[in-house]
């Protein structure tokens, strides 16, 4: 395959998973020599492809291209920790968590998002995983799919009046027509009644 023809399968990979339809772009992928892949973005995509299809020794092999390529390069090191403890290699994504946290500070709401990928992986306690939640809200307030991740915790932990008030807030500041809203309805549906408002949603 030529550049010009490595150019245009990027670019339909881009619109596939922009598409959400992640199988296609694996499959275009699969045409690609990524080993003759400059452009650290293109690597990326290609690698988020691979990873939600849950192909991830694919998806590592083109991370590390692009980490070989850009050392530095903190989605990259992201990635690969996500990606690692995705696959349940749960001694190599520590090593990757470790150099993300020397790469960032204590704000980076990316590390804690990393912590609970950890969290997941361990299956540590909910009360953890409550804590470490927690954190992500509080330091990315418009991550919708954090407060609801929240809120699923806070039911699985039997403490329903908190997790109805995450529920609560989530459509409040996101809407009856978002991501999650209706899902956040029916979990709260599931613990406590809802309002006659939102009965009527």
């Amino acid at each position: 395959m030529d550049k010009s023809d490595s150019r245009l399968h990027c670019e339909q990979i881009e619109k596939f998973m922009r598409a959400g339809r992640y199988t296609d772009a694996v499959y275009l992928a699969d045409k690609v020599d990524w080993r003759k892949e400059d452009d650290i973005k293109r690597l990326i995509q290609a690698a988020e492809a691979y990873r939600r299809s849950r192909r991830y020794d694919d998806a590592v092999n083109i991370l590390k291209m692009a980490h070989n390529k850009k050392p530095n390069n903190k989605k990259v090191v992201y990635l690969l920790c996500e990606t690692y403890f995705e696959s349940k290699d749960v001694v190599t994504a520590q090593v990757y968590l470790d150099r993300y946290q020397s790469m960032t500070d204590k704000s980076d709401w990316h590390y804690d998002a990393l912590k609970y990928k950890r969290a997941l992986a361990y299956d540590l306690p909910v009360t953890e995983k409550i804590d470490i939640v927690g954190d992500l809200k509080r330091k990315e307030p418009a991550g919708e799919q954090f407060r609801f991740e929240l809120a699923k915790l806070y039911n699985r932990a039997r403490q329903y009046a908190e997790c109805g008030a995450e529920c609560d807030e989530l459509v409040l500041l996101f809407g009856d027509d978002g991501k999650y809203a209706r899902k956040a309805l029916e979990l709260k549906k599931s613990c406590i009644p809802l309002t006659a408002e939102q009965e009527s949603l």
